[in-house]
């Protein structure tokens, strides 16, 4: 029984991490990342890979909200 216990605490675990975000531009564009977006401050450029695995980088400004999903 205790192992059973600890693996649905382990499963949640592995689960609450993996959160996918949805990015809204400016212009209402959306995109679906399968990780948190990185803000990188000397270029001014939020950094991402889009749910195809395809990397994606946006000026700051055009960034309207970052939300979990």
């Amino acid at each position: 029984m205790k192992a059973f216990t600890l693996l649905l605490i382990a499963l949640g675990l592995i689960c609450g991490c993996a959160q996918r975000y949805k990015v809204t531009l400016q212009n209402r564009q959306q995109f679906t990342t399968s990780s948190r977006p990185k803000f990188d401050k000397e270029t001014g450029t939020y950094q991402f890979k889009d749910d195809t695995g395809k990397p994606v980088t946006i000026p700051g400004f055009r960034v309207k909200q970052i939300e979990p999903l």
